[in-house]
């Protein structure tokens, strides 16, 4: 015979099969948790090693940058000291964009580079043509040309488009000169 279940063993039995129920989704959730998760913060060691050597290799990777970086930067460093001294040693106002002020004795000749020009500020001088053609006088009405040996007029801009012989030749005792651009002083 079996005794009846009194309201207190109802309420234990309960309990009981509550705490197991709870019980059982706690070892689920362990089971499907996966290491290192925010769920299951415990990890392996083998994982830790392997996010180690990535990192490793992250920052061996980094340094042969910085050092390709340093290289690179030493060489630019190189190119703008040779880019400097080859800039000190230009003559003044060769191909700089600036205008040289030149004191030119009797007989003394210019001769242009390509682009150059040239402004007769006092004294006498005659135009020198080059191989290819002359130079050509941009102040008069015309852009008239300039041929061997015409008289150069003071303060007119001159323009010498290539470097051919064309040139300037010094008549007077000295004759003051402004130039922009690239000339020699044979």
């Amino acid at each position: 015979m079996s005794k009846p279940v009194g309201p207190g063993m109802k309420a234990g039995l309960a309990v009981f099969g509550l705490l197991l129920f709870l019980f059982g989704i706690h070892i689920v959730n362990g089971a499907l948790a996966n290491p290192g998760t925010d769920a299951d913060p415990i990890v392996a060691k083998s994982y830790v090693d392997e996010k180690f050597t990535q990192s490793q290799q992250q920052v061996q990777t980094l340094q042969q940058q910085v050092q390709t970086m340093q290289q690179q930067a030493q060489t630019l460093q190189q190119q703008v000291q040779t880019l400097q001294q080859q800039l000190a040693g230009l003559p003044s106002g060769s191909g700089s964009g600036q205008y040289a002020v030149l004191n030119l004795k009797a007989g003394q000749k210019l001769l242009t580079g390509e682009n150059t020009e040239i402004i007769v500020r006092t004294g006498t001088c005659k135009a020198i043509s080059g191989t290819q053609g002359n130079m050509a006088d941009l102040t008069s009405d015309n852009a008239n040309d300039l041929p061997a040996g015409t008289a150069i007029p003071n303060n007119h801009l001159i323009f010498s488009s290539r470097q051919d012989g064309r040139g300037i030749l010094t008549e007077s005792a000295e004759s003051w000169v402004v130039v922009r651009g690239t000339y020699t002083l044979p």
